[in-house]
C-alpha cells in the first residue's frame, strides 16, 4: 500500500511495472538525478527487462529473501537483510520472493548523475546479496527521513547528503572489490561485443563458437565471461532478447503468432508458446490479450 501523503510519485519506472507494484515511499533527488523508492513485497515471481539505468537494491528488512533466475532455476545467492544488489545498465533479469515479507530501497541512478560514472566505471556486472552494513544503515537513515519530511524542504538537504554518501560507499567498494579481484579487466568489453551481435541478428540461429570467435576467445572462457558479467548463459540471455522484442510485437494484433515465432528466431509457434509461457508464465495469446485491458 502507497502511503500517499509521504510518497511523491514519480513516473511509473521500468521496475515499478516489472514489480507491478507501487512504491511504499519515493522521490526524485533533483541534485543528483536519482530517484529512490522503498518496495515491500512477499512470496512472488517477477521479471525485470533491460533497465536504461543502474539500480542499487538495499535489502534493508523483512524476514524474506530475493533469489535470482539463473537460467531455469534459481540461484542460491539470495539478498536477505543487510545486503545490497546492483542491477547494470541492459541486463535482464528474473526474481523470487520467498520466506515473507521484503522491504528494499532501490536508487535508481539517472543519465545525468555527476555520481553515474563513479557507480560503472567498475566492470558493470549483475551482483547479488553483497554484505555491506554501511549502506545498510545509510539506506535506513534515509528510509526514515522519507517517512517523517514534510512539505517544506527542511530535510531535503539531509536526504541528498546520505544518497550521495551511500552511492560514494559503493562505488568505493566495487573498486576495491575489483581491484584486488582476478577477474580480466576485459569482461565488460567481451560482453558489450556479444550483446551488440546478439541485437543486431537476434532472429538467426546463433552459436557460441560464432560469439566467442568476435571475442577472439574459446567458447568455454566466453561463456565463462558472459555469465560472470549477466548473470545468464549467451543462450538465456538471446532468448531474453528474443521474447522482449516478441512483447513488443505482440502490441500489433494484425500480426499472427506464427508470424512472430518465425520473424524472431522461433523454430515454429509452439516453441515460441512453450518458452514464452515457460520465463513469463503467460502464453503470447494471454499476453496480447492482457496489452487489450
Amino acid at each position: 500500500m502507497t502511503d500517499t501523503t509521504r510518497c511523491k510519485a514519480l513516473p511509473r519506472s521500468p521496475l515499478a511495472r516489472a514489480l507491478r507494484l507501487e512504491p511504499h515511499l519515493a522521490t526524485r533527488v533533483e541534485a543528483l538525478d536519482v530517484e529512490l523508492a522503498v518496495w515491500r513485497q512477499r512470496d512472488r515471481m517477477y521479471v525485470v527487462p533491460a533497465l536504461a539505468d543502474p539500480i542499487i537494491s538495499i535489502h534493508v528488512a523483512g524476514a524474506g529473501r530475493v533469489r535470482y533466475g539463473d537460467g531455469d532455476t534459481w540461484s542460491r545467492r539470495s539478498s536477505t537483510v543487510g545486503t545490497v544488489t546492483y542491477l547494470p545498465v541492459g541486463v535482464h533479469t528474473r526474481w523470487v520472493v520467498e520466506g515473507g515479507e521484503v522491504e528494499h530501497l532501490s536508487i535508481t541512478i539517472g543519465p545525468h548523475s555527476r555520481l553515474r560514472a563513479l557507480i560503472t566505471d567498475a566492470e558493470d556486472c549483475l551482483e547479488v546479496g553483497l554484505p555491506d552494513a554501511l549502506n545498510v544503515g545509510l539506506a535506513q537513515g534515509m528510509i526514515e527521513v522519507l517517512g517523517d519530511r514534510g512539505d517544506d524542504g527542511a530535510d531535503d538537504a539531509l536526504l541528498d547528503s546520505l544518497c550521495e554518501t551511500t552511492l560514494r560507499a559503493f562505488a568505493r567498494r566495487r573498486r576495491l572489490r575489483y581491484r584486488s579481484s582476478a577477474t580480466p579487466r576485459s569482461t565488460c568489453d567481451v560482453t558489450a561485443v556479444a550483446i551488440r551481435i546478439m541485437e543486431a541478428r537476434c532472429a538467426e540461429p546463433l552459436h557460441i563458437a560464432e560469439l566467442a570467435a568476435a571475442a577472439g576467445l574459446s567458447a568455454a572462457h566466453f561463456s565463462t565471461l558472459f555469465k560472470r558479467a549477466t548473470g545468464l548463459s549467451p543462450h538465456q540471455y538471446l532468448v531474453r532478447l528474443r521474447l522482449e522484442r516478441v512483447c513488443a510485437a505482440l502490441r500489433d494484433a494484425e500480426v499472427s503468432l506464427v508470424d512472430i515465432a518465425h520473424n524472431h528466431g522461433f523454430s515454429s509457434q509452439s516453441h515460441l508458446n512453450t518458452t514464452f509461457r515457460r520465463l513469463l508464465g503467460v502464453t503470447p495469446a494471454q499476453y496480447r490479450e492482457q496489452l487489450r485491458h
